[in-house]
């Protein structure tokens, strides 16, 4: 019975070490759920806080970017931004239009599109490619008007909008 007792002990000592040693890596992302009965191409912006100066070039510690197209059916959810929230940014930035053309999810906050797939870097009102230094422009780029979206103060590691 005393063997029992420590075998036990020893193994949630162990068990608890593993956890506590290696701890599961924590989910963090900002998705969007399109609630609507249209398809919709949506749009997403964001500040990188991450050091990229080497790749755009700038010396001000991050940039604002803007990616899309992401293709949504009527009901479908996507992770638009696989990192965690609260560490990065209060605000993002949605923009989306329904495939018809009937609908616009929109605000009042200017950010760079293009026609086709893009990952565009906004600096000073113009569009500019990730790839190159900050003089390239992005091709076929416009100004698009996005919503901002709180995600609010403290430690959100998860966020999804939806678009109704």
């Amino acid at each position: 019975m005393h063997m029992k007792k420590y075998s036990f002990f020893t193994g949630t000592v162990f068990f608890l070490a593993f956890f506590l040693l290696f701890p599961k890596q924590a989910n963090a992302w900002f998705s969007v759920c399109n609630r609507s009965n249209k398809q919709v191409e949506l749009a997403f912006g964001y500040w990188n806080s991450v050091d990229n100066r080497e790749t755009f070039a700038d010396s001000i510690g991050g940039s604002w970017l803007s990616e899309g197209w992401w293709k949504l059916k009527p009901g479908q959810c996507t992770q638009v931004y696989p990192h965690e929230l609260w560490r990065r940014n209060r605000y993002y930035y949605v923009y989306a239009r329904s495939t018809d053309g009937r609908s616009v999810w929109s605000g009042n906050h200017s950010f760079c599109v293009a026609s086709s797939v893009f990952t565009i870097l906004n600096l000073g009102g113009n569009c500019y490619r990730l790839d190159t230094s900050p003089n390239t422009n992005f091709p076929n780029s416009r100004i698009e008007r996005f919503q901002q979206v709180d995600i609010g103060g403290g430690r959100v590691q998860n966020f999804t909008y939806n678009l109704r």
